[in-house]
C-alpha cells in the first residue's frame, strides 16, 4: 500500500484519531511516528511503533504524564480535606472561664478565702453569723 493510498483513507475515516495497527498476533500496536533514519536506510517508509499493553492503545509520554499528575493531584485534594477534618475536630472550642468569687462571696458561701485559686476550704456553717452577712448585704 502506498503512503498516499493510507493517508487518503485514514483521513476519509478518522480524521482526529490516533492510529493504531492490529497485528496478525491479535495484538494492537500504536504508531508512534515516522523513523527517519531507517526510512533512509531501507528506503521505504519506515514507522516507529509501539506494542499495547493488554490491547490498550499505548499512551504517549505527556498523556502519562498528566494522567500521573491528575492521581497526585486528587491523592493531595484528599489528604488535605482528611488533615482539615483532623484540624477542625481538635481543636478546642472557647468556653467561658467561670468567674471568680470575690471573698465576702466565698464567706457567704461557707469557704474561707485562701489565696489559693480554686481550693478554697470548707468552714462549719454557723447560721446566725451568716444570716447576719447576708443581711448587712441587702
Amino acid at each position: 500500500m502506498k503512503v498516499r493510498e493510507l493517508r487518503e483513507i485514514i483521513d476519509k475515516a478518522y480524521p482526529d484519531e490516533n492510529v493504531t495497527l492490529y497485528s496478525s498476533s491479535h495484538r494492537n500496536m500504536q504508531i508512534l511516528g515516522v523513523n527517519e533514519a531507517k526510512t533512509r536506510e531501507n528506503g521505504c517508509l519506515t514507522l516507529d511503533v509501539d506494542w499495547s499493553a493488554n490491547d490498550k492503545p499505548v499512551e504517549t509520554e505527556v498523556e502519562r504524564l498528566e494522567r500521573q499528575r491528575k492521581a497526585l493531584d486528587e491523592q493531595i485534594a484528599k489528604l488535605g480535606k482528611e488533615n482539615l477534618v483532623k484540624a477542625k475536630s481538635k481543636a478546642r472550642k472557647h468556653r467561658a472561664t467561670p468567674k471568680t468569687r470575690t471573698a465576702e462571696e466565698q464567706l457567704l458561701a461557707g469557704y474561707i478565702p485562701t489565696g489559693k485559686r480554686g481550693r478554697p476550704r470548707k468552714i462549719v456553717a454557723d447560721p446566725e453569723k451568716l444570716a447576719e452577712l447576708q443581711n448587712q448585704d441587702k
